[in-house]
Order: structure tokens, then C-alpha cells, then sequence
């Protein structure tokens, strides 16, 4: 707790020190440490949030103390204090699924529905992801994440050579040059060097905002509009509420039991898509077409799911959700591959004519002093 607080707190200094001595400079580096500690943040809370989701459900399987889990996992860890709370109100008496919304732990809708239905038997955790697979997941994440923070490196390096240059070589060239040519005013020169750093910054900010919303999977909103692609933050949401439903068909649940317990541990969006799922349920609507309206699966899927029995319908939840996630990372694949070649030619657009314009009048300077 006190390491975790000193450390915050030497972060905030570090960022008010460079704010104030770098100005432009300074506020984007800012940006860059915040985002490679909450990088770092983000992971670690996820992993954490995965192997407590996984923990319960292998404790619930095997009959064991739901309790015991919550207090293992509240000796460390992001998630210790809503461990804590979350085993202080089993101790209660309270039920399972309750005292974990309660406790606003961060489950997963597999999770849910075994502390639901202690007897569910999920097949999914009986086939996980291949290693392959899940480490291909993350070299192709951590490459991208790689590539925009290059691109945030270099704006920073353009930034402060242009800084630079405006503060120190700047006054000394236009000195010279003013004593031997006074009439020397070229618009060429004049917007060279902001054009340069504007052109760093938007596209900092570009890569700042892309990195927030398809890697850390902040700003939900935006992934759910129509026009924009599928990405991986999206995909693997969907893929989870996609198992729990698979889970649900398996074990013979109502799937409006499940969206009960789904509009009780989500919020916003897919809380939203729930409630709109209880609604078709109550107007008549059979499930597939429920899975269909909430937007969980497209048309041409409904139609696999129409005839096929309950275990055939698992079977095909489970394909789309492994599906929809080769196919968002394809998508972000392709999208950084224009992206970034784009954003490295911009910038080597706006350098070029700050270095003509630097080396044309050192040049000039040279050849007026020989």
C-alpha cells in the first residue's frame, strides 16, 4: 500500500517536472510514461482478473470453499480489496453471486453463472485456447503496442530537436544571415518548423488515442459503432459473453436467467444489450433471434443456430467467438499496416522541408564566410 502510494506519487512529480521544464515536450512524454505504466496497469489486472475468474470456477467445480479462494486472493494484488469485502460477505451469509456484485469484483460471465448454478459444468475449460494460439494473441498485441509507441518516440524527438533548433540555432543563423543578406525572408523557412511540430503532434495524439481505444479498450463507445472494424478489446468481450451463453445452452438454462444475471455484473453497453435481450425475450422472441436483435451474433449465424440441437448450438457459439477474434486481429493488422507507414511518411513529409531549409542556409552561411 505505502510503496504503491510513494510510487504514484513520484510519477506525478516526474510528470509536473517535465511539464513545467519542456513545456510541449514535456506534456507528451507525460502522455508516454502514463501510458506505459498504465500499459503495465492494464495487464497486470487483467491477467489477475483472469486467474480469479478461473480460480472460482475450478473451486465451484470441485466443490470447494468459495470463501478460501476470496481470502487467497485477498492477501495481494489489484483485486485484494474486493477479495476482502467479497469474503467478509460470504461470511455474512449472503449468497455467492450477490456478494460479488456487491463487491463490484470484475467477473466473467462463466463465472456468474456457476456461482448461479453450482452443478454447471462448462466444457470450455475443458478445451482451452491452444498455447500457440494465446501466445500468437499476445506477440501480435504487444507488436502493435510496440509500433505505436515508436511512433510516440519519434514525435518526441521531433518535438524537442524542433524546440531546440527554435531556441538555440535559430537566433544564431538568423543573426548571420540578417548581417550578410538582410533581405533573406523565405515563407519556406518561416513554416518549416511548425508545420514539423504540428505534424508530430497530431500524429502523437493519434497514435495516443488509437492506443487507448484498441489496446487498453478505453472510450467502449467508439468500437461500437457499425463503420468501425472489429478489434481484438471488442472481439474478446463479445467472446466472453458468447461462452457464457454456450455454457447456458449446455446446462440446460433459461437464457433469460441468464441475461438477469448478465444486467447485474456489466454495465453500460452490454448491460444495455441485456436488458434489450430480456425485452425480446418477453415479447416472444425465440433465442436465436434474441442472440441476433442484442447484436451478439450476425444474421447469417442465426441461421446456423435456427435447427440445431442444444449442444450443436454450444458447439457453434464457441466457433463464432474464436472466429470473431482471428478476424479482429486480422482487422487491426491491416489497419496498422496502412496506418503506420502512413504516419512515418507524414512525418518524413513535414521534416523534409525543415532539413532542405536548415542545410540550404548553413550552406549559405558557410559559403558567405569562405
Amino acid at each position: 500500500m505505502g510503496l504503491a502510494v510513494l510510487r504514484n506519487a513520484l510519477l506525478l512529480l516526474a510528470a509536473l517536472w517535465l511539464i513545467t521544464t519542456f513545456n510541449l515536450l514535456g506534456l507528451m512524454l507525460c502522455i508516454f510514461l502514463m501510458l506505459f505504466y498504465g500499459h503495465l496497469f492494464a495487464e497486470r489486472r487483467r491477467n489477475y482478473s483472469k486467474n480469479f475468474n478461473s480460480a472460482l470456477r475450478t473451486t465451484i467445480q470441485i466443490n470447494g470453499h468459495i470463501k478460501g479462494t476470496a481470502e487467497a486472493f485477498s492477501k495481494s494484488g489489484p483485486l485484494r480489496r474486493k477479495c476482502e469485502k467479497f469474503a467478509g460477505r460470504l461470511t455474512a451469509g449472503e449468497e455467492p453471486l450477490a456478494a460479488a456484485v456487491t463487491s463490484a469484483l470484475p467477473l466473467e460471465l462463466e463465472t456468474a453463472i456457476a456461482l448461479s448454478l453450482p452443478d454447471a459444468k462448462p466444457q470450455s475449460e475443458s478445451k482451452p485456447a491452444s498455447a500457440n494460439e494465446v501466445a500468437r494473441r499476445n506477440t501480435n498485441r504487444l507488436s502493435i503496442a510496440s509500433q505505436l509507441f515508436y511512433l510516440i518516440i519519434i514525435c518526441c524527438v521531433l518535438i524537442l530537436a524542433s524546440i531546440f533548433h527554435e531556441t538555440f540555432i535559430e537566433p544564431t543563423l538568423r543573426s548571420h544571415l540578417t548581417e550578410m543578406q538582410p533581405k533573406n525572408d523565405n515563407p519556406a523557412q518561416i513554416w518549416a518548423v511548425p508545420l514539423l511540430s504540428i505534424t508530430a503532434l497530431v500524429v502523437a495524439s493519434s497514435a495516443i488515442g488509437f492506443y487507448l481505444v484498441a489496446i487498453l479498450g478505453l472510450i467502449p463507445q467508439i468500437l461500437a459503432f457499425r463503420w468501425v472494424p472489429l478489434l481484438p478489446v471488442a472481439a474478446a468481450r463479445k467472446a466472453a459473453i458468447l461462452t457464457g451463453i454456450a455454457t447456458t445452452i449446455e446446462n440446460r438454462f433459461s437464457l433469460k436467467g441468464l441475461c438477469e444475471i448478465g444486467a447485474q455484473i456489466y454495465h453500460g453497453r452490454t448491460r444495455r444489450q441485456f436488458l434489450k435481450a430480456l425485452r425480446e425475450i418477453d415479447s416472444g422472441y425465440a433465442d436465436p433471434d434474441v442472440l441476433c436483435r442484442a447484436d451478439w451474433i450476425s444474421a447469417a449465424d442465426q441461421a446456423w443456430l435456427q435447427e440445431a440441437t442444444p449442444t450443436r448450438q454450444a458447439e457453434i457459439l464457441r466457433n463464432i467467438s474464436r472466429q470473431n477474434i482471428r478476424h479482429a486481429d486480422a482487422n487491426l493488422n491491416w489497419i496498422m499496416a496502412i496506418a503506420f507507414p502512413a504516419a512515418i511518411l507524414c512525418l518524413a513529409t513535414a521534416a523534409t522541408p525543415f532539413a532542405i531549409s536548415f542545410f540550404s542556409r548553413l550552406s549559405s552561411l558557410v559559403t558567405d564566410y569562405l
